[in-house]
């Protein structure tokens, strides 16, 4: 692979965080700008490895955050907005096409949904002594795409996950988790490695449904 140089990225963040309604609500955000300078982006190429550099590239969006709990009740929601793309034109590797192509200013980094949320919800039943409860957990990735150079073969399509957990509390001390990991069995596109000796390079999926317990003991 050819020499490639360091990537340096200067990040500007601010936030806050405050509770509400007698400290039953949080709610938590913040903003940032990322300036990326010299951007190292992997694929492979004929089945090596390849490290690219890109000129420069930007980011900046936020994130809010919501947990409330109302006796038996309990919920979570967060959000976040990205908006990634190139600062400056830049000549890569297209390892798709296996060509140099123009980047232009403005085209989007890769790996950078515009949109990612989540929200869970569960409830606290009571059985004699024993703590019953059931929780439901959604999350959302938007779109993005694998290189700098968007086709069918470089998206990474968006998709909702929905994980579901049983918790039951005998006693203070002693705790069992029954757990579903991707409930609805979602097939999806975690990650993807482009390359040129293949039409849609190395895909990645995300883990089919699983179900797993837990037992947990507090000394």
């Amino acid at each position: 692979s050819p020499a490639f140089g360091p990537e340096t990225n200067l990040v500007y963040e601010a936030g806050w965080k405050t509770t509400l309604l007698d400290r039953r609500l949080r709610l938590n955000g913040s903003l940032f700008y990322s300036d990326y300078k010299d951007m190292q982006l992997a694929s492979l190429a004929n089945g090596l490895p390849l490290t690219q550099n890109a000129a420069a590239g930007q980011s900046m969006g936020g994130e809010l955050e919501l947990e409330g709990r109302f006796g038996a009740l309990g919920f979570n929601a967060g959000l976040g907005y990205l908006d990634a793309e190139f600062a400056k034109d830049t000549t890569l590797q297209n390892t798709v096409a296996n060509r140099n192509e123009l980047v232009k200013k403005g085209s989007t980094l890769p790996f950078s949904p515009e949109w990612t949320l989540n929200a869970g919800v569960q409830y606290e039943i009571l059985a004699g002594e024993t703590a019953i409860t059931p929780r439901l957990q959604w999350s959302h990735v938007g779109k993005s795409y694998a290189t700098p150079f968007p086709s069918a073969v470089t998206t990474l399509p968006a998709r909702d996950v929905v994980d579901a957990r049983l918790s039951i509390d005998p006693t203070d001390s002693v705790r069992l988790e029954l757990f579903v990991t991707n409930l609805f069995d979602e097939t999806y596109i975690a990650s993807q490695l482009q390359n040129s000796s293949s039409a849609d390079g190395g895909i990645i999926y995300g883990a089919r449904r699983q179900y797993g317990g837990r037992l947990t003991y507090r000394f």
